[in-house]
């Protein structure tokens, strides 16, 4: 559950420290790199690149801490009204 009295950012960093998980322990769960989780945890989110890349962070972070990726996802989509609500679904070649 998420505590919508904090940003998005300081609710995934009190998910990771109330895991009693440092930042490197869940960067090396995730195999990514530390400045990834830190961007996350300081809604740093333009230094990921594209929404899909920040989305698909977001979900693998939420699913170690134990969070309800939806959850976490309709929070970054409520702090960046600006993002498309839809997915684009791209066909594999030859299918």
């Amino acid at each position: 559950r998420l505590d919508s009295g904090l940003g998005l950012g300081e609710r995934l960093r009190s998910a990771r420290r109330a895991r009693a998980m440092s930042l490197e322990q869940a960067a090396r769960s995730l195999h990514l790199e530390e400045s990834v989780l830190l961007a996350l945890e300081e809604e740093r989110f333009a230094d990921l690149g594209a929404p899909v890349f920040v989305r698909g962070h977001l979900r693998s972070y939420a699913r170690l801490l134990g969070l309800a990726e939806d959850t976490v996802l309709e929070a970054y989509r409520a702090a960046h009204p600006e993002l498309p609500l839809t997915r684009v679904m791209v066909s594999e070649a030859g299918a």
